[in-house]
């Protein structure tokens, strides 16, 4: 009977749900420390969330202006062939000008009689 009257003083206290003061004091640090932990690791994980949102932001704005400089470069270097081009084609009429040039510069040239020949006298038939 006595060790009847024992187990039902150690288990009542389990039972009734009751927490000796020594072990309630050690839970209630132990929750506190959990509790203070669990906030700290939100405010970092909110942290890092509004991180990565500000470098998602960076990210997709850097995209774009690589997307508009690679706009910008084919633009520029469409108008350098077309450039390239027009100048191809001065250069070609440049030296189609230059070449007429010498031509009636020679025909000019070929068309003066030689110094100290006669030229023919207006009115005479000979």
């Amino acid at each position: 009977m006595l060790r009847t009257l024992f187990v039902l003083l150690i288990a009542t206290p389990v039972l009734a749900g009751c927490v000796p003061l020594d072990q309630h004091a050690a839970l209630r640090e132990a929750y506190n420390k959990f509790d203070k932990d669990r906030t700290a690791n939100q405010a970092a994980t909110q942290a890092a969330k509004s991180e990565a949102a500000k470098a998602s932001g960076e990210l997709k704005r850097a995209q774009q202006e690589a997307r508009d400089l690679e706009a910008k470069f084919q633009k520029a270097t469409q108008e350098t062939a077309e450039m390239s081009a027009q100048l191809d084609a001065a250069k070609k009429e440049l030296a189609a000008r230059e070449k007429t040039d010498e031509d009636r510069a020679r025909q000019a040239k070929e068309a003066k009689p030689a110094k100290g020949a006669k030229l023919p006298s207006k009115g005479k038939k000979p």
